[in-house]
């Protein structure tokens, strides 16, 4: 037991450490891509990783019989969840997908088109509250404290400090708050993605299918956000880097390791370890993308930080 929660904090520093940079490359790619464009792309590159890397099915796929005298398997176990356990199931799939992939990227990709990638590394980092505020909803699990709240107003104090740098407009409140909007979808489907696990579902083979669905319900906003699939703009170098780096590490690997953190620390305490995705943002920014590095970002980070620790 002991090991598998080592596993799981593994897991979920790894998974934010690589979230971390992924603002940066977003943000680069985005220079060549739209929002749409780049998270079709890397979602189809993550999708067809794990695809590779698993064969399970969760609909349609029939067990094999047991043979005689074989040890009894646990119901969690891989090839006891081969197939969906009641149709009534898939919904928590197509709520995770809608939320976790769909909008919670289309959000994040569209903000960074308007804000800094220290702006949106930083209010992003509010998922815990908001991770909290839907367990507290959806699973009437107890979070709601003075604590929480005190650590929500600091939070929120350190994001205005951010966005609005000694009084004026960092770049555009727009991205910052659809940054905002993205910490909040992010909330519910860490919930989803729990109740999943916690039906016993493989963990390669229930990302595959959460990613299966936000591609499908993606195609929409393709064709209203003008979707075009221009071969010498993907194959550019530093594009196409960009796009199989975030399909491979941010999509695939990190969405199976965030889903196995989840599965073995709970939705809050995995939650806590997105505290460190604006400092990674902030401290490659600099150096990257040659962000100016502020007395109130450093200062509203912080704030934000604190905020965040204290509520957790």
């Amino acid at each position: 037991m002991m090991k598998q929660t080592i596993k799981g904090h593994g897991a979920a520093l790894l998974s934010v450490l690589i979230w971390g940079t992924t603002f940066i490359s977003s943000k680069i790619v985005l220079a060549y891509l739209s929002p749409i464009e780049l998270l079709i792309y890397r979602f189809s590159v993550g999708l067809s990783v794990l695809t590779l890397l698993d064969s399970h099915k969760l609909i349609g796929g029939k067990k094999k019989p047991e043979k005689r005298n074989a040890p009894e398997r646990e119901p969690g176990s891989a090839e006891a969840c081969r197939g969906l356990k009641k149709k009534s199931d898939e919904i928590y799939f197509i709520l995770a997908g809608i939320t976790g992939v769909t909008l919670y990227y289309l959000l994040e990709n569209i903000s960074l088109t308007y804000t800094t990638a220290s702006n949106a590394g930083v209010i992003v980092s509010t998922a815990p509250f908001f991770t909290a505020l839907a367990a507290w909803m959806l699973r009437k699990e107890r979070c709601m404290s003075i604590r929480f709240l005190a650590g929500f107003v600091l939070a929120l104090s350190g994001i205005a400090m951010i966005s609005f740098q000694g009084g004026s407009v960092s770049l555009n409140p727009l991205g910052d708050f659809l940054a905002l909007c993205a910490a909040f979808v992010w909330g519910f489907y860490s919930v989803f993605s729990k109740w999943i696990s916690e039906k016993g579902y493989p963990v390669i083979a229930a990302t595959k299918r959460i990613l299966i669905w936000g591609l499908l319900f993606m195609i929409p906003f393709g064709f209203f956000m003008g979707f075009s699939f221009e071969p010498r703009i993907l194959l550019m170098p530093q594009v196409l880097f960009h796009v199989i780096y975030l399909g491979i590490s941010a999509s695939a690997l990190c969405f199976v390791l965030w889903n196995y953190a989840v599965d073995r620390l709970g939705v809050i305490t995995s939650g806590v370890y997105i505290y460190l995705t604006p400092v990674v943002t902030v401290a490659l920014s600099i150096p990257v993308l040659h962000e100016t590095f502020t007395w109130y970002t450093g200062s509203g980070m912080l704030l934000t930080i604190i905020g965040l620790v204290i509520s957790g």
